[in-house]
C-alpha cells in the first residue's frame, strides 16, 4: 500500500544551465517535460532535452531533495544509488538504464541523476516468460561481480544483509504490530519462534550483491528493444547479502512448477561464470526462510506508513503460513 505521492516538487528551471554543462557536459537546446511515472519516495521527472550535439535524450530526472524520508536517509540511499550507477553497473552489460549525468552539490541543496527513460512495462506477474528473464538476469548479475565482493563492501555505502540486519527487521516488525494490534503480536510472537535459527541458516553462506528489493514493480521489461531487455530501476536498498535474496522476493507468490523454471534460467545464465548453485530441496527451504524476511519487512514499516488493519492480519496470517512450512 502506498500512503503518498510524491510529487515533483518546485518547477525545474528549464533554462538553468546546470542540467547541461553540469551534469550532461554539453548545452541543451530545448526541454519538454511529459508526464512522469509517479513515486513514493522521491520526486521524478521525465524530460527531452534536445542537446547542442544533435542528441535528444529521453530523461529520467530523480531528485532525492523532495522525499518523505529524513533527508539524511534520502541523501544516503541516493549517494547508494549513484555508487551502484557510477562504479558497479556502468563495469557491466547487463541492460540497466544508462546514467546520463549526475549533480551533487551539498552546498546548493541539488542532488540529482539524470537516468535513461526506459520504454516498457513493469515486471507482470502473469507473465512468466518476464519471470524466466528476471530470474536468468539475476543470475547475469551474480556472475558479473563474482570476485569483487569485498572490494564493493570497502565502499561503505552498501547495505548489509547479515543476521543482525534480518534480526533487525522481525523485532521492528514486532514493534510495529504490537503498537498497534496487540492480538496480531502475540500470533506474530509465535511465527519467530525459531526464526533466529533460519536467519543463521541463510545468513551463513559468502554474501554476494543483491538488489534489495527486486520485486515487478521495480522490474521493467523494455518494449522498445528486438530482445528482451531487463532494466531493474531503484538501486537504493542494494548491499551485500545472501544469494538468494532477490530471487525469493521475485518468486514470491509463484507456484513451485514456476519457481523450477524460473531457477533452470538463473541457473543456465550463472553457469559461464562458474558460480555454485543451490540443489532444488535446498532452494525451496532457504527461500521460504526469505520470503519470510519479505513479509517481515512489509510488517516493520506498517506503522509508519499506516497500513490498515486487514491489510496487517493479511501480512500476519502469510508470515503465519511460511513459519508452518518452515518448521
Amino acid at each position: 500500500m502506498d500512503r503518498f505521492v510524491v510529487k515533483g516538487g518546485k518547477p525545474l528551471e528549464i533554462a538553468d544551465p546546470v542540467i547541461g554543462e553540469r551534469c550532461l557536459g554539453t548545452t541543451v537546446t530545448r526541454v519538454r517535460e511529459l508526464p512522469a511515472p509517479p513515486s513514493t519516495s522521491y520526486a521524478l521527472r521525465r524530460l527531452l532535452l534536445d542537446l547542442a550535439d544533435g542528441r535528444t535524450l529521453d530523461v529520467f530526472h530523480k531528485n532525492y531533495d523532495v522525499s518523505p524520508h529524513a533527508s539524511d536517509v534520502a541523501l544516503s540511499r541516493g549517494r547508494r544509488e549513484r555508487y551502484v550507477y557510477e562504479h558497479i553497473l556502468s563495469a557491466c552489460e547487463l541492460g540497466t538504464p544508462e546514467l546520463y549525468g549526475v549533480l551533487w552539490d551539498d552546498s546548493g541543496g541539488r542532488h540529482w541523476l539524470l537516468l535513461e527513460f526506459v520504454h516498457g512495462r513493469k515486471l507482470r506477474r502473469s507473465l512468466i516468460e518476464d519471470r524466466i528473464a528476471a530470474a536468468a538476469w539475476l543470475g547475469r548479475l551474480r556472475g558479473s561481480v563474482v570476485g569483487r565482493e569485498a572490494e564493493l563492501a570497502q565502499s561503505g555505502l552498501l547495505l548489509s544483509y547479515d543476521a543482525v540486519y534480518f534480526w533487525d527487521t522481525a523485532e521492528r516488525a514486532l514493534q510495529a504490530v504490537g503498537a498497534r494490534f496487540g492480538s496480531l503480536l502475540r500470533r506474530l510472537e509465535g511465527v519467530l519462534t525459531g526464526y533466529q535459527a533460519v536467519i543463521e541458516k541463510f545468513s551463513s553462506g559468502e554474501p554476494t550483491l543483491v538488489h534489495g528489493s527486486y520485486r515487478p514493480r521495480n522490474i521493467i521489461v523494455d518494449t522498445c528493444s528486438t530482445d528482451v531487455r531487463i532494466c531493474p530501476a531503484d538501486w537504493e536498498l542494494t548491499g551485500l547479502g545472501p544469494p538468494l535474496h532477490d530471487f525469493a522476493f521475485l518468486s514470491d507468490g509463484a507456484d513451485r512448477a514456476w519457481i523450477e523454471r524460473m531457477w533452470d534460467s538463473y541457473v543456465a545464465a550463472a553457469a559461464p561464470f562458474g558460480l555454485t548453485v543451490f540443489q532444488p530441496d535446498e532452494l525451496f527451504e532457504e527461500i521460504e526462510g526469505l520470503r519470510l524476511h519479505k513479509t517481515l519487512r512489509s510488517l516493520a514499516r506498517s506503522a509508519d506508513w499506516d497500513y490498515p488493519g486487514d491489510m496487517v492480519t493479511k501480512l500476519v496470517a502469510k508470515a503465519e503460513m511460511i513459519g508452518r512450512g518452515l518448521g
